[in-house]
């Protein structure tokens, strides 16, 4: 309530998706399949980061299990078709957006991933 808190406008890892998600469907320059990988692990990377600053709690990923998560994704970014392709990058830049639902609810409209759940 006081104002401390930060709102990123862009960050480092939505750059990477927004590149990759361009590369996918517009065929611009740079492998989109590169860039997703490297969203990931920025927006993991980040995330240890800020729990290692100072007040912060929390456990740190180690380097080995950021590695394996972003070679999983890729694995199944490799095994999607251009729909799959796309659907994998949303999510994984939706995550990355944890706490910006303005920016997500943008690339929901534009690409309609993540599905949304139906309420009961």
């Amino acid at each position: 309530g006081s104002g401390a808190g930060l709102f990123p406008i862009i960050t480092a890892s939505m750059v990477q998706f927004i590149l990759a998600e361009a590369a996918l469907t517009l065929g611009t320059t740079g492998d989109a399949r590169t860039y997703a990988g490297n969203g990931i692990r920025l927006n993991l990377e980040a995330i240890n980061n800020f729990v290692a600053a100072p007040g912060n709690l929390g456990v740190q990923l180690p380097a080995a299990t950021i590695t394996a998560f972003v070679n999983n994704r890729l694995a199944q970014y490799d095994a999607s078709g251009q729909t799959g392709r796309l659907r994998g990058i949303m999510i994984e830049k939706y995550i990355s957006l944890f706490g910006n639902g303005i920016e997500s609810y943008n690339d929901y409209r534009r690409t309609g991933f993540p599905e949304l759940m139906v309420p009961i």
